[in-house]
């Protein structure tokens, strides 16, 4: 037994909550002695975690293994690049639960827009949102941020190996015009050239025609090569720029390295001594042609990559279901006007 008349402190130094719950403190004297409980005190150290999300492909919350913190005030500037989603703002607790950028409202259920594209593709509904593929790229203004495809029959006419059936070639990347302080916007410009034998006019002699399901199998196959390219596109990248005698660096995808980079330039003294013409020589030179080419070369070395057409017969057999792929894992040959095209994809 404690001795009498003495201070006894009690408690534990810390305990640590790790999912949100509630705690109780209680003091209770469970001796015969008289004991007088003074000094409580309770100190709460909240953790820098606001909220854990996790997400469907198209930004719709999993609610079940997400969190908020208590206390917290709710963060809804989360997917799509900080889209603002509209939740609980009718007074009855209910939403539009959509996310709302700058131009379209996204629906996270269907993965569309509520409104049409500002700058169409003629390849795919002006309500498709992220090219399909929310993955691999996002759209926080809502006016379609993907690759521009350019389509073509060039390709080999007469093929004698499966590569001759389509090859996709990143041509180039740009900054887009129209770019302003607030907003940088970076094409990747992509061929996908077909071989000549897909266009043929004559039913007989269209080698689709010859190998029933042949082009969805080489379409699905170079849309994985296009998305690899823009996998690669998105990697993070980091300059550094002498603003005003010192050197400051930015990382993150391209765009966001250019828009950064150039408003730290703007707003700099350096910038204020410059003319108008000189400024933007300087944004061109030492910003965007330094970040593109940081750019350029994390694609490179995915076209470069000798692993590519397994990668991209990989997602072709992911897209299509690999129970469906007949030609592209070899199990049925191609042949086109009596020759059989030998596999050079593997």
């Amino acid at each position: 037994m404690k001795s009498t008349n003495a201070i006894q402190p009690l408690g534990i130094s810390h305990a640590a909550v790790l999912v949100n719950s509630y705690l109780y403190v209680y003091a209770s004297n469970e001796s015969p002695q008289d004991v007088f409980f003074d000094n409580v005190t309770i100190q709460h150290h909240r953790g820098p975690l606001l909220d854990e999300s996790h997400y469907y492909p198209f930004g719709l919350i999993q609610a079940g293994i997400s969190s908020q913190a208590i206390g917290k005030l709710e963060n809804k500037l989360k997917y799509n690049k900080e889209s603002e989603l509209q939740h609980k703002e009718f007074s009855d607790g209910s939403g539009l639960e959509l996310y709302a950028t700058q131009l379209r409202s996204l629906d996270p259920q269907t993965g569309r827009w509520w409104q049409i594209d500002s700058k169409p593709n003629k390849f795919e509904s002006p309500y498709a949102a992220m090219g399909n593929n929310p993955v691999a790229h996002n759209d926080p203004l809502g006016d379609s941020i993907k690759p521009i495809i350019f389509y073509d029959y060039q390709k080999e006419a007469n093929p004698t190996v499966q590569s001759d059936l389509g090859e996709t070639i990143p041509v180039n990347s740009v900054v887009e015009s129209g770019a302003t302080s607030d907003n940088v916007n970076v094409d990747v410009n992509i061929t996908i050239s077909y071989s000549g034998a897909f266009d043929n006019g004559n039913p007989g002699e269209n080698i689709d025609s010859q190998n029933p399901g042949l082009f969805r199998e080489v379409k699905a196959h170079e849309d994985g090569h296009k998305d690899k390219v823009m996998e690669a596109a998105n990697l993070p990248v980091s300059i550094s720029v002498t603003i005003d005698g010192k050197s400051t660096s930015f990382s993150g995808t391209a765009d966001n390295v250019i828009l950064n980079a150039s408003k730290a330039f703007n707003n700099s003294s350096d910038a204020k001594g410059m003319s108008t013409d000189d400024q933007k020589k300087f944004i061109q030179t030492n910003i965007t042609l330094t970040t593109l080419a940081l750019m350029n070369q994390n694609i490179s070395n995915v076209y470069n990559d000798p692993n590519k057409e397994n990668d991209a017969n990989q997602r072709a057999a992911a897209k299509l279901g690999s129970s469906t792929i007949k030609y592209g894992n070899g199990s049925t040959p191609i042949v086109y006007n009596g020759i059989t095209l030998i596999n050079d994809q593997k």
